[in-house]
């Protein structure tokens, strides 16, 4: 009898662990959406739209990425993916943000 519960204490124990692992890599890519918004930006304000446009293609993927696996497997607290989905949305507005200013920036005159 022992030994089942020394089992289902390590799988609950794995079980944590791997939805610690799990939050701290959807961090670490909504960290980098963020990074690359921030360079996409930058990108603009020097009127390099196809490098902006690369960035935000990158963002896009990593946002639908983490939607597409927020879920699976079901470890992560409903607090944490109700966080993750808010960053996410964040995140989704600041690219629209940009995306209307990579428009903008590409009808400019003082392109190059």
């Amino acid at each position: 009898m022992r030994d089942y519960a020394d089992q289902v204490r390590q799988f609950h124990q794995l079980q944590e662990s791997a939805a610690r692992t799990r939050l701290q890599a959807f961090h670490t890519r909504l960290s980098l959406a963020v990074t690359f918004c921030s360079l996409a930006e930058t990108e603009l304000d020097y009127c390099e739209v196809a490098q902006a446009e690369k960035l935000l293609r990158i963002v896009r993927q990593t946002v639908q990425f983490i939607r597409n696996h927020l879920n699976n497997p079901p470890y992560l607290s409903s607090e944490d993916k109700a966080g993750i989905r808010d960053q996410l949305t964040h995140i989704e507005k600041q690219v629209s943000s940009i995306d209307a200013r990579r428009i903008v920036v590409d009808k400019s005159p003082y392109r190059n």
